[in-house]
């Protein structure tokens, strides 16, 4: 039977046991670990990118509708008054045609 490379055993912390995990990797599974790790980093940064972005778009959402409720509140109160102005103006014209 073949005799193991990594004996666990003989480690008293986990420092110690992943450095000598890391020291009998072969060299072309670690070019390949590293890219793994540069490609997740990459990942996790466009990620916090896309995360920033959503936080900016939901403030000015939310600045947006508080700003489009202004604005409605406002043309109801131009409809009302207009609803005035026009009534009483309306109703003169109609006394005076029949």
């Amino acid at each position: 039977m073949a005799e193991p490379i990594l004996d666990v055993g003989q480690f008293l912390n986990l420092s110690e046991f992943t450095k000598a995990f890391w020291g009998t990797i072969p060299q072309e599974f670690l070019g390949s670990v590293t890219f793994l790790f540069t490609l997740a980093k990459a990942i996790s940064i466009v990620f916090l990118v896309y995360l920033v972005f959503l936080i900016i778009k939901s403030i000015v959402s939310i600045r947006q509708a508080l700003r489009t409720k202004l604005i409605a509140e406002t043309v109801v109160e131009i409809n009302k008054k207009l609803d005035l102005i026009v009534g009483k103006h309306h109703k003169k014209e109609h006394d005076k045609k029949p």
